[in-house]
Parts: structure tokens; C-alpha cells; sequence
């Protein structure tokens, strides 16, 4: 049986026990592979990284299944291990672009940087864009990370943590990150509520996501005009 699955810059197909991804758009796929093999190298992801092959074309995966509820205490576990058990911490600001998210979406983003000049995270690195699309059970039972494009080095996991807590709220309301932010209606994690000022990791997690959708060329009209509303309401909140 094959399956196919049909995104915006991709085609994904199942046969047997392999994926095959092909790329649409050669920028995405040098992206990704590139982010891939960043990635490898980073200790606190080589457990969880799912294996590919490069081809001409994209690559190929061994298949995987679903992240099921009964895996979801585990894979928080983990998120939270590779959060605690690193001792490299830094100051959130050192994490974002602010002279490109200034420059393109010119607004002065003063007000954020003081905001948060005392918000210290753990530099781990980020997968970017994990979520339970991005999770799989390979063929050992294992939680794997799948889709590595938006994998940064100079980010923390804490970022991928509340990521997951944004998607699942776009998911059932059908909306953009940009309006689940806004709406208050995140069901965040417990870790963070009880460790972290809540609208800091808010503005933090905002300014990582605009740097990180405009390094990758994310730069629609729409995008850009969302990013500057987000930002403009966040700027007369605080």
C-alpha cells in the first residue's frame, strides 16, 4: 500500500517500512538537511533524532507511528530532562535577531529587550517546530523527532516545549500562533506556569518564532503584516 502525503513544498509517500520525502522547493530541502545534519551533533537530541537518507530528490526514513497518549508523560519527561540537565544558561535576549526583526518589520523593539533582560534560559538548542505532527514511536517504541528545518542551535528546548502547547491550541480552534498567543487560552505546561513568568515566555517564544520564520524567507505580506500587529499589541500591553 502507498500513502501519500501532500504539503505546500513537499510529497511524502509510505511504502512498506520507508518514507520518501521529495522537495518541491530546492531551498526547503537544503534547509532541512542542513538543519538535519546540525543537528545530529547536538547531545541533547541524538537519542530522539529519527534517521534519514539523502537523496537526489530529498531523503528517505524509516516509517514511524503516531505518538499515542499513553507516550505523552514520557515525552514531556524527556523535554524536561534536557531542559534540567543543562547547566550552559544565558540571557533570552542573546537567543534573538532583534536588528532583523527590526529592519524588516520596522518597529523598535526597545521596550522588549529591557523587558526581558533578566529572563535567563538554558541554551540547549531547539527543534523549532515540535509538535504531534513532528513526533513519532519508530519501529522499537522509541519517541523520536522528525522534520528538523527550523533547528537551531542558539535557542533553548523551553521554546519547543510551549511551541507544542501553542500548536495544540491553533489545532483545535483553527487559528494562527499569532492569535493563540493573543487569546489567553493556552493550556501551558506546568513546568513553565511554575517556573517562568508567563507573558516574558510569551514575548520571548513571539520574537523567536518571527526571527525564526523570517531567517527561513517566511516573508509573506500577510506574515509580515500579523507580525507587526503582534508586535503592536504586545508593545501597548507592557
Amino acid at each position: 500500500m502507498i500513502l501519500a502525503i501532500i504539503k505546500k513544498n513537499s510529497l511524502t509517500f509510505k511504502f512498506l517500512k520507508t518514507y520518501y520525502k521529495f522537495f518541491l522547493n530546492r531551498r526547503y530541502c537544503i534547509q532541512e538537511i542542513d538543519s538535519y545534519n546540525r543537528a545530529i551533533l547536538n547531545l541533547n537530541f541524538t537519542d530522539h533524532i529519527h534517521p534519514i537518507k539523502k537523496n537526489i530528490f530529498g531523503y528517505t526514513s524509516e516509517m514511524g507511528f503516531n505518538i499515542n497518549e499513553s507516550k505523552k508523560d514520557l515525552l514531556n519527561k524527556i523535554l524536561i530532562e534536557i531542559l534540567q540537565n543543562t547547566n550552559d544558561t544565558t540571557e533570552a535576549n542573546s537567543f534573538i535577531n532583534y536588528d532583523l526583526i527590526e529592519k524588516t518589520l520596522s518597529r523598535d523593539l526597545t521596550k522588549f529587550k529591557k523587558k526581558l533582560s533578566d529572563l535567563k534560559l538554558p541554551k540547549t538548542g531547539s527543534h523549532g517546530d515540535l509538535h504531534d505532527g513532528n513526533i513519532i514511536l519508530d519501529l522499537k517504541n522509541k519517541i523520536k523527532f522528525i522534520d528538523w528545518r527550523n533547528y537551531r542551535e542558539n535557542n533553548t528546548i523551553l521554546y519547543d516545549i510551549f511551541h507544542r502547547d501553542v500548536r495544540n491550541l491553533c489545532n483545535i480552534k483553527k487559528i494562527s500562533w499569532t492569535e493563540a498567543i493573543l487569546s489567553h487560552e493556552i493550556d501551558v505546561n506546568n513546568f513553565i506556569k511554575n517556573s517562568y513568568n508567563l507573558s516574558c515566555i510569551k514575548l520571548f517564544y513571539s520574537l523567536i518564532t518571527i526571527d525564526l520564520e523570517l531567517t527561513l524567507n517566511e516573508t509573506h505580506i500577510i506574515k509580515l503584516d500579523k507580525f507587526k500587529k503582534l508586535l503592536d499589541k504586545m508593545n501597548s500591553d507592557y
